[in-house]
């Protein structure tokens, strides 16, 4: 996870309610020095608030999945995926791995 997410998940999460614990550290360097920092706080957070945060996490990360997928490079990599000989199984590997624990794939040509 990235600190620029971290960062925002834990400002999703810092509401009134119950309690959580976050304890962070992030390390950056300017001209060669190093400055670290440590907090441990502790922000009380309710279960609606929670969901809430959450909800608005994953509307984040859709829309950034949705700008990548807008990106020139990543419809040449799609385009390059549809092209392997693995794409044309796809479906049943899917589903495959979603009914069982363990799923054994080996490449046969």
């Amino acid at each position: 996870m990235s600190t620029e997410t971290e960062k925002r998940l834990v400002n999703l999460l810092s509401s009134p309610g119950g309690t959580v614990t976050v304890d962070s550290t992030s390390s950056t360097s300017l001209r060669g020095a190093k400055q670290s920092q440590v907090a441990d706080t502790t922000k009380p957070v309710s279960v609606v608030d929670t969901d809430t945060a959450k909800e608005r996490l994953s509307f984040e990360l859709k829309q950034r999945e949705e700008n990548l997928k807008a990106c020139k490079n990543a419809k040449a990599m799609m385009s390059f995926r549809e092209k392997l000989p693995v794409n044309e199984v796809k479906s049943e590997f899917l589903k495959a791995v979603a009914e069982n624990q363990v799923v054994y794939a080996s490449q046969t040509k």
